[in-house]
């Protein structure tokens, strides 16, 4: 019995890896699907961090369009800034009150994703 245990654990953590590597979708590939279909534009009325999802931050536009920021573009997003993305494009444009423009990619983005946290 405790050896038809150990062929079942092991069975499920082979499939999980097999699963993994070869049929589940990258971590670039999730984010591409998740960004290529967002579309806004506005300026951005108000910031807060959300205490339930992981104190992540939130800009939210005078639209009234709610975007969660990836924690490697906080820095680059303030109050006042304006921002814009049109579907289909993989880039957020902002543009600073100061008159500054920056362009945040997404596939830039995901490359510093995928390396390991101890690569970084």
């Amino acid at each position: 019995m405790r050896l038809i245990k150990i062929a079942v654990i092991i069975s499920v953590i082979v499939f999980f890896i097999v699963w993994k590597k070869y049929f589940a979708p990258t971590l670039e590939e999730e984010v591409f699907r998740d960004a290529s279909p967002l579309e806004f534009h506005g300026k951005v009325d108000s910031v807060y961090r959300d205490e339930r999802n992981h104190n992540a931050k939130y800009v939210i536009l005078s639209n009234g369009y709610k975007y969660g920021v990836y924690a490697d573009w906080e820095d680059y997003i303030d109050l006042n800034d304006s921002l814009s993305k049109t579907k289909g494009d993989l880039k957020v444009r902002v543009f600073k009150k100061d008159g500054r423009r920056l362009i945040l990619d997404y596939k830039k983005l995901t490359k510093h994703l995928n390396r390991a946290w101890w690569q970084r």
